[in-house]
């Protein structure tokens, strides 16, 4: 009984793999079609994207990613005779849809398509949705670490996009270049982005970040000056400008640093710590106090733990440390 159930099966498998093949070449014969695609400015429009269904049958379509060269043109050889329905896509323009015959036989006038341009609102709705699919593609390769690749992805990303919409794309871009440690092209990336839009906040933000982990104080805390106060900007960075005010003798221009720091991120524990060392160093020893302690409470196994308690026992007593 098995022998015969396997034989039944090997049999119903071979017929499906004999008329697959028949299933698929139905659309198949020696005809020839070639499309001429242009805009209203009888301009070529490389990279249309090329659909055919049979007009007799319409579930017999031919989509094999035809798209336009550069003269607009795209051809092809091994259609059956008849009536077809030829559908003319590309972003920026309306669909372009028509009933075209192809001859077995003989060589065919080329279709020319005059493609409608589409207004422009409409048309930048195209280009975000059809670059959404590859940011995400190329986030999904950086967080695998494959940077290489995932600028790859952006730059098709921004190809596709209005120069407006591609900062944020750009701040992306920069950060793999960020993750690798080669601050000097994320630098190049976001500058590219801030010649689009000075004020984007997302590219002041992330520059501003790379100089300070470049040791570029200066002008860090000139790209935090264009930055609004109400937006966040990452402890390591406000940290960063801070203490290089501290370390030169300058604890009251140290201070506001630290400051935003500790309001924007208040579970941050070296925040709290080295603004208390400015505190300190005011003089304000119950700012001081306050700060070892909260930072004790958040990081109590840092290393900056043991100076932390030593400078808060002298507080405790009333004094400072020298």
């Amino acid at each position: 009984m098995r022998q015969r159930w396997l034989g039944v099966v090997g049999l119903a498998l071979a017929l499906a793999a004999l008329a697959a093949p028949a299933a698929a070449q139905d659309w198949s014969g020696r005809g020839r079609i070639t499309a001429i695609v242009l805009d209203d400015q009888a301009k070529p429009v490389e990279g249309a994207k090329i659909t055919l269904r049979f007009a007799a049958d319409e579930t017999v379509v031919f989509e094999r990613e035809l798209t336009t060269d550069k003269k607009g043109k795209c051809s092809y050889l091994g259609l059956k005779g008849g009536s077809w329905i030829l559908r003319v896509e590309a972003i920026g323009f309306e669909p372009w849809e028509q009933m075209v015959e192809i001859y077995s036989q003989g060589i065919a006038e080329p279709v020319h398509v005059n493609l409608v341009r589409l207004p422009e609102e409409v048309v930048r709705a195209q280009r975000m949705a059809a670059a959404a699919d590859l940011y995400d593609q190329a986030g999904a390769l950086s967080a695998t670490g494959d940077y290489e690749k995932a600028r790859e992805e952006y730059e098709k990303v921004l190809a596709e996009l209005a120069p407006a919409d591609q900062p944020p794309v750009l701040v992306s871009l920069a950060k793999t270049y960020m993750d690798e440690g080669k601050l000097e092209e994320a630098a190049a990336v976001l500058e590219r982005s801030l010649a689009i839009d000075p004020a984007h906040v997302g590219t002041l933000r992330t520059l501003c970040a790379v100089v300070a982990a470049q040791g570029k104080m200066a002008e860090a805390e000139a790209l935090l000056a264009r930055i609004p106060a109400e937006e966040p900007i990452h402890p390591t960075t406000l940290i960063n400008i801070g203490m290089t005010h501290y370390n030169n003798g300058e604890s009251e221009a140290a201070k506001p640093f630290l400051d935003r720091a500790v309001a924007q991120q208040p579970v941050e524990p070296l925040a709290h710590y080295y603004r208390g060392l400015v505190a300190l160093s005011l003089g304000a020893n119950d700012e001081a106090r306050a700060d070892f302690e909260a930072f004790l409470s958040l990081a109590p196994d840092r290393p900056e733990a043991a100076t932390a308690r030593e400078y808060l026992g002298y507080l405790t007593k009333g004094g400072a440390p020298q």
